[in-house]
């Protein structure tokens, strides 16, 4: 058997295992159902007892027929309960440990069509060892029932099938990768915009001719409008207005309002929940993106500063309380680094700093949450695994061994001290 095969079939079952022994392994008090999860719960719930797309429940943010989240992790939800029982966790909890232990493989197929062997293997052991997609990291793993563990996978498979169709000028291909972006924004409704950075990677590209980049891009649009368009109907004759989440309004005036830090802000004024609670779900949708263009014009000033925040929140290597990102903190500047070493017309490279850009859009927008990182980490990782690969190459290769060693050692002691060293840091 290829060696190749029998060190990807290893890295896989690694990656399984290591996916699914956290889910029996964490206590209990963590892995209870509650916020969002509880949420995408409640619609499943109502698919299977065919009482549609609704919220029922008191304790929902809304009563009836929703808008408020986007439908693909709630299907999910539904296609696991159906098949294993209502309310079955930690079947829900083994299916994402499956999705997610494909990273690794995914990350060597991904890197290997347009870099080195070397760096696909590299990447592949990088997203075997990356704690956020394993175990519990600031709501990372499949122990948590929540949307990120299914488009992280989704999205990975779009960013593999759509590089693929550049390298094969396969219209099939383009249409399977129109469709894994179409499902992404229907499981995180920030991959809504995604597709035109797609259209756009094609025309600068030059991978293919004028005529067949037309042809992508036709049967991209077309692929991606058939996965969403139904849901911008189903909103459509519910609400009479074209809508894909009426959650939009809620998080854009969480990231910009008088209390706001760059994070999501809980602290919405009394007065506005008052008059929310006495609204339908529309109607919030709407009075809360008045309220955020209003705060803007108003606040123009400080709109600099507060996006600077956003873009600290975004990036950083902290969570709540103390907790710290060993794995994010050494890996992101070697990633940064492939940003401006990387050829430039690599249809990866494109991909990859589109990716980065659209991160950032969306944070400046919205506001910064380590959580809207992890589906395009991932692609941090093949970018760091090129950076590390050309520095062992250099001539100063001892002195970057010493450097990363250094590196790597001062980000384990923060690990492990982090709380004394905040606690030195406010005196």
């Amino acid at each position: 058997m290829n060696k190749k095969i029998v060190i990807l079939s290893i890295i896989l079952l690694l990656s399984l295992i290591s996916r699914i022994l956290p889910i029996f392994l964490v206590p209990q008090e963590i892995k209870n159902v509650k916020s969002d999860s509880l949420e995408y719960n409640e619609l499943a719930k109502n698919i299977l007892a065919g009482k549609g797309y609704v919220y029922i429940d008191e304790n929902m943010p809304f009563k009836g027929v929703t808008a408020f989240r986007t439908p693909g992790y709630p299907l999910f939800l539904t296609f696991v309960y159906k098949l294993f029982g209502i309310q079955n966790y930690n079947v829900v909890r083994m299916c994402q440990a499956i999705l997610l232990s494909f990273i690794p493989l995914l990350l060597f197929l991904i890197a290997g069509m347009f870099l080195s062997e070397k760096i696909a293997l590299t990447a592949c052991i990088f997203g075997l060892i990356y704690k956020p997609f394993i175990v519990m990291d600031f709501y990372g793993g499949p122990i948590f029932l929540l949307s990120e563990n299914l488009v992280i996978f989704t999205f990975l498979i779009f960013v593999y099938l759509f590089l693929l169709s550049l390298k094969k000028e396969s219209l099939l291909l383009v249409f399977l990768s129109g469709v894994s972006i179409g499902i992404s924004a229907l499981v995180r409704p920030m991959f809504g915009l995604f597709i035109f950075l797609a259209v756009l990677i094609i025309i600068i590209s030059k991978r293919i001719s004028f005529k067949k980049a037309i042809q992508h891009i036709a049967i991209l649009v077309i692929s991606f409008s058939i996965v969403v368009l139904p849901w911008f109907i189903r909103n459509y004759l519910v609400f009479k207005k074209v809508v894909f989440s009426t959650q939009t309004g809620k998080v854009l005036y969480g990231g910009n309002n008088p209390n706001a830090k760059g994070g999501w802000c809980r602290n919405i004024p009394a007065d506005m929940r008052e008059k929310t609670r006495q609204m339908s779900e529309l109607e919030s949708n709407i009075f809360f993106v008045k309220a955020t263009v209003d705060y803007i014009r108003s606040n123009m000033r400080i709109l600099p500063k507060l996006m600077f925040k956003k873009i600290v929140v975004a990036f950083q290597p902290f969570y709540t309380g103390y907790e710290y990102n060993l794995f994010y903190a050494i890996f992101f500047p070697f990633f940064i680094l492939s940003l401006f070493a990387m050829t430039k017309n690599n249809p990866f490279y494109l991909i990859m700093i589109s990716a980065f850009i659209y991160f950032l859009f969306i944070s400046l927008i919205f506001f910064g949450d380590p959580r809207f990182r992890y589906p395009f980490e991932p692609l941090f990782l093949i970018g760091a695994s090129f950076s590390i690969n050309q520095m062992l190459k250099s001539i100063h290769k001892k002195a970057f061994i010493v450097m990363v060693s250094t590196y790597i050692m001062i980000n384990i002691i923060i690990y492990f001290y982090w709380e004394n060293i905040w606690h030195l840091i406010k005196g």
